[in-house]
């Protein structure tokens, strides 16, 4: 990358400045505060840099992707809990009192409604 100067510039020779990407080829330790392995390459690369110093893989994209993976996993199981729960309220309901039915099984309705929400959003 070159970048080119207009105007007094007395410290830079030629009136421009080559900058060079370095990459740290230091391996990092063995300790997982500092260190994680490369899902791609498998060795071990620094924990809060962006690319594997070996593959050059973009752990933080590749990391995103695994957490919204274990995001819709959560989502999945915990729509799945409601609608358990919902179904579980609906059949109580049917041997509560007359009189307090319609408070159950709109309760049922709520928590069956939120089971569809949390599902849809897992499928997405």
């Amino acid at each position: 990358m070159t970048q080119q100067f207009h105007g007094p510039v007395e410290q830079v020779a030629a009136n421009d400045i080559h900058n060079h990407h370095h990459w740290p080829e230091a391996q990092p330790p063995d300790d997982p505060e500092v260190s994680t392995q490369c899902p791609q390459c498998h060795r071990l690369s620094w924990r809060y840099s962006r690319h594997c110093i070996h593959c050059r893989l973009d752990l933080f994209a590749w990391y995103g992707k695994e957490r919204q993976v274990r995001a819709k996993g959560w989502l999945m199981r915990f729509g799945f809990g409601v609608a358990g729960g919902a179904a579980t309220l609906a059949l109580g309901g049917m041997l509560a009192s007359h009189s307090v039915q319609p408070f159950v099984f709109a309760g049922a309705a709520l928590l069956a409604m939120l089971a569809v929400k949390s599902l849809d959003a897992a499928t997405r």
